[in-house]
């Protein structure tokens, strides 16, 4: 009769495993509030159509790129692809030099609690735009965001 201690010890296993809460911490997430410092966030989950600033780079509508990282190990990339943009006073980015013969950007963030950037698209016309976000190690991303900038 010795098997009895083993099916208790397996059965408070079992038990142990159904009732203990296996989804990540919350304390883990990366925010992206709906505003930052210069208005709307690019990065939020619910707005998709943002306004094109003509060709004056900064004279007309601008937006905010902001990210909030639970911890200052925490990083993030982020990839914008398809219309040129314009970014100015930004708070805890760092970004790829670019070529502006593409409209391609890359922004990362590492060892900052909060980032934000003034964006600005710059753009003649209505152009479909892709934000591509990678939290922290991720090789694929962890989000795609698809974006219309119009007049």
């Amino acid at each position: 009769m010795k098997a009895k201690p083993i099916i208790y010890l397996l059965t408070l296993i079992i038990i142990t495993l159904l009732v203990t809460d296996c989804s990540k911490d919350e304390s883990f997430y990366i925010e992206y509030p709906d505003s930052g410092f210069f208005g709307k966030n690019i990065l939020n989950i619910n707005d998709t159509i943002f306004k094109y600033d003509d060709l004056n780079y900064g004279d007309g509508y601008y937006y905010s790129m902001k990210a909030i990282l639970p911890s200052m190990d925490n990083k993030i990339k982020i990839e914008i692809t398809g219309t040129r943009i314009a970014a100015y006073n930004s708070q805890g980015w760092l970004y790829e030099p670019f070529n502006e013969e593409f409209d391609n950007y890359i922004f990362y963030s590492e060892g900052c609690i909060s980032s934000d950037a003034r964006i600005h698209f710059c753009s003649e016309s209505e152009k479909r735009v892709t934000i591509n976000i990678y939290e922290n190690d991720d090789v694929i991303p962890t989000r795609i965001k698809s974006i219309v900038i119009k007049n």
